[in-house]
């Protein structure tokens, strides 16, 4: 891991998503990215941390000492903590679809369902055949986020560089409007497969910092001067709790249970 990104990638930045409304059905889903050179100066680089199955209590920063978080802790201290935070869900689907678009699930849902209608009275559909329109209305709920305004998208058309990593459960990161990312989609017999909701998870994305944050410095080192808007999404400290044995030390002595131990690691 190469040491001269790392004040870069320590930002936390809050996304705005008051800008984010949704698109008609009958629009383009997508205005295309503003060409270089079309950057409006002093534009700042964005790194939007999200954290999967983290909870305030379990936050040094926020009072919990029985936990060590200390890349977390430095990042409060030397910026604002938001403290009366709530994800609009108890799943991560529709809390991510929050984040990325602005909408609240319900609304989302009913966006959805009012560009699906939409298309089945268009002439495009009803010039498929049975088997086609069925394979279309049951790939759609992959793919419906094409169709609505999002962050990324917003920021690629003012003339950011926008990569997603980690978990997103939207086939690909180009149907997020991102112009990079590391999920790719999967092919239809995938979902037959043993490995089938992982893929549908993100794929190639979760590796994110389980396995390396090579494609996050990738990123960071092509975009050269262009501001940049990064979607860093690692499944942390969601199971599987494999943090590597310096993080799992630092609790084994504690007087707590071995689930705890492993959960705190993958935390810390």
């Amino acid at each position: 891991m190469r040491t001269k990104h790392r004040s870069t990638l320590g930002i936390l930045a809050v996304a705005i998503l008051a800008a984010c409304q949704p698109r008609d059905a009958d629009s383009d889903s997508r205005s295309s990215a503003a060409p270089e050179g079309a950057v409006e100066p002093d534009m700042p680089n964005i790194v939007l941390v999200i954290a999967d199955d983290f909870g305030a209590p379990h936050h040094s920063f926020l009072g919990a000492d029985y936990m060590k978080t200390p890349n977390l802790d430095e990042l409060a201290v030397s910026g604002i903590v938001f403290g009366n935070g709530y994800v609009p869900a108890n799943h991560c689907r529709p809390s991510l679809r929050t984040i990325a678009t602005g909408l609240l699930p319900v609304q989302y849902d009913a966006r959805e369902a009012r560009n699906r209608a939409a298309f089945t009275e268009s002439a495009e559909y009803l010039a498929m055949s049975p088997e086609e329109q069925r394979t279309w209305s049951d790939d759609y709920q992959f793919h419906s986020m094409k169709d609505i305004q999002t962050l990324p998208g917003i920021l690629a058309d003012h003339g950011y560089l926008t990569w997603q990593g980690g978990k997103w459960w939207e086939f690909t990161y180009e149907n997020g409007g991102f112009t990079h990312g590391m999920t790719t989609g999967w092919e239809p017999e995938d979902r037959n497969s043993e490995g089938w909701f992982l893929q549908f998870m993100g794929g190639h994305g979760r590796e994110l910092a389980r396995v390396s944050n090579q494609a996050a410095y990738d990123f960071v080192d092509d975009a050269g001067d262009r501001p940049f808007f990064i979607w860093y999404a690692p499944e942390l400290p969601h199971y599987p709790f494999d943090a590597p044995q310096r993080y799992y030390d630092i609790y084994k002595d504690e007087e707590m249970s071995e689930s705890a131990k492993l959960y705190y690691a993958n935390a810390s």
